[in-house]
């Protein structure tokens, strides 16, 4: 079985979240970044808040039927990569609490979020 660890370049060992990607690499999101390991060999990328991620702490993982990622943070951001553009949603922006736990899409492209502070659906 192979193991990620910080020689590996994962930053920080405390992983919430995986999901893969369709060439077979994995996003792992972390306490401290977002990462992506590519399939068969190479080099872990990570992104924190020096690469424009708000919020590190990564909760969740979720690839979206347009081919985006979207993430939940432990701060309250639920972000998506992808195109068009990276969007973030804060509880300034609607979000019901500062902590997410979970995400999904449904069959019409909905995404529903799970906080602390109840559930929520956002449009796709």
């Amino acid at each position: 079985a192979e193991v990620g660890s910080v020689k590996d370049g994962i930053p920080y060992l405390d992983v919430h979240a995986l999901a893969e990607n369709e060439d077979g690499s994995v996003w792992i999101g972390t306490w401290s970044s977002l990462c992506r390991k590519p399939a068969g060999s190479g080099a872990v990328r990570c992104w924190g808040v020096g690469e424009g991620i708000m919020d590190p702490r990564i909760t969740s993982l979720l690839r979206d039927g347009a081919g985006g990622l979207v993430f939940g943070t432990s701060g309250g951001v639920l972000g998506r990569l992808g195109s068009p553009r990276v969007r973030s949603i804060t509880p300034a922006q609607g979000l019901p609490a500062p902590a997410v736990f979970s995400v999904l899409e449904d069959r019409q492209g909905d995404v529903w979020i799970t906080t602390s502070g109840g559930l929520v659906r956002a449009p796709g």
